[in-house]
Order: structure tokens, then C-alpha cells, then sequence
């Protein structure tokens, strides 16, 4: 935690993402030791975050035009190339040290103690069970984010927490995505485990 603190600084690093085991403890300390730090970002009009890609696209905007009808009457051929898509229009945004947290188990611990986002696991397999946690706790309703936690509660601690990279495959398959085997060393779930996360998941299947 010390180390993540000292390197808040560096021009490149914006923000860390950190795995709750002290119910949000871990959070607010590197809030508290990183509370001065400032980075201009760039940022859409609306102050969303403006990706790579999107800034690439507009730099490599071209110049292209459709060619006119009446240029084509002498009969020679001629190329119509379309016009580009307008430019992404860009700010800049003064924004202090990100925190994301990476526990399933405790985003919302987490998010307030200060966390700006969370990057679980468990939405590897189950993404909107994991969403309405954060856009509950976005909307200001603590009580119904309480209550979609602990809906994830039981089917996380085992399926995650237990069963680890295994568990969460199986459980992606479960749900309509791609989980596959897992690399060796690891071992794909037993026929009693795929049996106990079907049963943990049945209630937040999506």
C-alpha cells in the first residue's frame, strides 16, 4: 500500500485497483495519501472518459468528399470516397488518484469508502447482478444496494472465493457466455461442484 501511494505521482499512473480484504479500509488510505495528486486527463464533452481509440480516430480523420454528380457526364470514372465522421470533440479534466476495487464481495464496501468504480470478478459470469450493486449505490439507494450485495453474497464466496478461475468459467458457461476449460494446473469444477454453482446461481442467472 505504501509503494501504490509513493507511485500516485507519475505522470502515467491515474489510478489502482485494489482488492478489499478490511471492509474498505484499504480504500480510504490511499484516498487520505494520495488527496493532493492532480492529473489532466482528456475527457468528452460531457466529462465522460475519452478512450485511446477515440482519440486515434481523431487524429487520423481524413479529408474525404463525395464527388458531384456533374463531374461524371464527360464519362471517365471517377472515385467517390465519403466524408469523415466529425471529429470527437475533446476537453481536458482535472482528476485527483482513481480507486477502482476488484472484490466482488466487497464493492460496495468499497465504493463507500470512496472507490470511483469496481472491476469484480464475479461479472466475468454474472455482469448485471454486479451492475445494479453499482447503479443502486450511483442512484443514492444504500438499502437496495445492501440488498443486491447480498443477493451476490453466497454464490460469491464460494463460486469466487472457493472455487476461484474454475468456478467463474463454469459459471460463464452457465450463463450463455464463453467460460471453457480452465490452463492447467487448474482443474475444471467436479460433477458435485458444477452442481452446487448451478444451485448458487440459479437466482442470478443473465
Amino acid at each position: 500500500m505504501e509503494l501504490a501511494i509513493e507511485l500516485d505521482g507519475h505522470p502515467r499512473i491515474i489510478g489502482l485497483i485494489v482488492g478489499l480484504v478490511d471492509g474498505g479500509r484499504s480504500v480510504e488510505r490511499v484516498k487520505v495519501g494520495t488527496a493532493a495528486v492532480r492529473h489532466e486527463v482528456t475527457v468528452t464533452p460531457m466529462f465522460a472518459a475519452a478512450t485511446g481509440r477515440m482519440l486515434a480516430q481523431r487524429e487520423t480523420a481524413g479529408a474525404g468528399t463525395f464527388i458531384a454528380a456533374d463531374t461524371l457526364t464527360g464519362g471517365g470514372a471517377a472515385l467517390a470516397v465519403a466524408p469523415p465522421k466529425p471529429a470527437i470533440k475533446t476537453r481536458t479534466k482535472a482528476v485527483g488518484f482513481q480507486v477502482l476495487t476488484c472484490n466482488t464481495a466487497g464493492m460496495l464496501d468499497g465504493l463507500q469508502a470512496g472507490a470511483v468504480g469496481v472491476m469484480p470478478g464475479f461479472a466475468a459470469c454474472a455482469p448485471q447482478a454486479c451492475y445494479e450493486v453499482l447503479a443502486a449505490w450511483k442512484d443514492g439507494d444504500i438499502e437496495l444496494a445492501r440488498e443486491k450485495q447480498a443477493r451476490l453474497q453466497a454464490a460469491v464466496e464460494r463460486v469466487e472465493g472457493e472455487l476461484g478461475v474454475p468456478g467463474i468459467k463454469f459459471g460463464c458457461d452457465l450463463n450463455g457466455y464463453y467460460g471453457g476449460r480452465p490452463r492447467l494446473p487448474l482443474l475444471p469444477p467436479s460433477g458435485e461442484e458444477r452442481g452446487e454453482i448451478e444451485a448458487l446461481m440459479r437466482g442470478i442467472r443473465n
